[in-house]
């Protein structure tokens, strides 16, 4: 059996794997239009003696599932060829949204969307001409990006479109203590925001942003607005979405049965909501992957479906989240409730809190999200809320499940406990 594989992303890197695990006898091509930069020298060398063919540089450019084929490009020589296949696992992944706005073109306006923009970022963070950072979305990108400058002693304005940084994540008893963070790092929050326009000087380099608040002076910008589907290619190929995403089913099948898709660029069961939505998380794009490789042959295997669970550190936090919390109930119209509480993180360390938030349902008490946040790296328990939403475990079930208790490490209660406890004393 031939397969394609396109893409260098978490889940293109992951399919490969799983090809080489659970089908060895497979003819297996790989594809992507950059230079495999996510992947070391070393690994590449390892999948290259296992037999995988790769091909940097070179971009499938149209795919033809009524001949089984595929068009290829390659950026280094010119030349285009057709490539036949039996199956295709397709991680396109998504794009950088680019503000549609006067001066987006302007030298010193990036995006945060590969391992090289990453470089450039650690780069800019030490230039010493740099003095003014302006970011654009107030996420995970953007908010680790104002940590990383406004600790390199960078001024930075940090705008979002929201009223609350991380607020499709966190709560706003957590944001509140964020924002008070990164006030007094002197990060300028320009929340609730739009940009009108990027103005440049004599040599095309931006100096200021101006938006419907005021304007900010720029050395940089960084933009970290979200993402769109890299799928546009696609069209008249498989079945897209409204939004522009690829449809699939549980088994990761596209509209045509021998081509799978995965990643940012597709939509995933989602647990907590019960519907199908994105949820652009490199964990996720690996788990599709696996299941894409082990419904190949057949669609028996499908997909358990994903909570959302994410991390990140900012400053002094380490912070955490699963599932729903307030704004992505709302949106999605699930009602719920929810405990919230501060205790300290071990019985030997009382100066030191943990603050954390329980969401359950109000009929059937099965736990729906989680949040949890404190100067101690807790966020492992996260993965504990998660396993609980995905077996649709109980607050009394939660309330009094099995953890361990060392006086320096923790407390004889886990916050876990805690917080279910709590939730029932307010249910009776």
């Amino acid at each position: 059996m031939k397969v394609i594989v396109l893409g260098a992303s978490h889940g293109g890197i992951e399919a490969v794997e799983a090809l080489r695990l659970m089908c060895p006898k497979a003819n297996v091509q790989w594809y992507d239009k950059g230079d495999f930069s996510s992947t070391s020298a070393k690994d590449l060398e390892a999948i290259q003696q296992q037999g995988v063919s790769i091909f940097s540089n070179t971009e499938i450019t149209k795919v033809e599932p009524g001949k089984h084929q595929v068009e290829i490009f390659n950026h280094m020589t010119g030349d285009t060829r057709t490539e036949g296949y039996d199956k295709i696992i397709l991680s396109p992944g998504a794009k950088p949204f680019i503000l549609p706005v006067p001066g987006q073109h302007l030298k010193n306006i990036g995006t945060m969307s590969s391992r090289q923009d990453l470089f450039n970022m650690r780069k800019h963070a030490a230039d010493p001409d740099i003095k003014n950072v302006v970011i654009v979305g107030a996420g995970y990108i953007g908010t680790g990006a104002a940590s990383l400058f406004a600790e390199s002693g960078k001024k930075v304005t940090l705008m979002d479109i929201n009223n609350r940084p991380l607020s499709s994540y966190l709560d706003q008893e957590f944001t509140d203590v964020l924002e008070k963070e990164m006030k007094d790092r002197d990060v300028e929050l320009a929340l609730g925001n739009s940009i009108i326009e990027f103005v440049g000087d004599e040599n095309d380099r931006v100096i200021e942003v101006v938006t419907k608040k005021g304007t900010y002076s720029a050395d940089l910008v960084i933009l970290s607005a979200g993402n769109r589907p890299n799928t546009e290619w696609l069209r008249g190929a498989v079945e897209l979405l409204p939004d522009g995403r690829i449809k699939t089913d549980e088994y990761m099948r596209t509209s045509d049965p021998d081509i799978f898709a995965i990643g940012d660029a597709t939509t995933v069961w989602y647990n907590p909501g019960k519907m199908r939505m994105n949820v652009s998380l490199g964990t996720n794009a690996r788990r599709q992957a696996h299941y894409a490789v082990k419904n190949l042959y057949e669609a028996i295997h499908p997909l358990p479906g994903v909570q959302g669970s994410s991390g990140a550190h900012i400053f002094d936090y380490y912070f955490a989240t699963v599932g729903l919390n307030d704004k992505t109930a709302k949106k999605l119209g699930i009602e719920i409730k929810s405990v919230y509480l501060e205790q300290g993180t071990a019985l030997f360390s009382p100066g030191t809190t943990v603050m954390f938030k329980l969401v359950y349902d109000p009929t059937t008490l099965e736990i729906l999200g989680g949040q949890i946040m404190s100067k101690v790296d807790l966020t492992a328990n996260i993965n504990t809320v998660s396993l609980a939403i995905q077996t649709g475990c109980t607050l009394e079930q939660l309330a009094y499940a099995d953890f361990f208790f060392q006086p320096e490490l923790n407390t004889p209660w886990n916050v876990i406990n805690t917080a279910g406890l709590k939730a029932l004393l307010q249910e009776n």
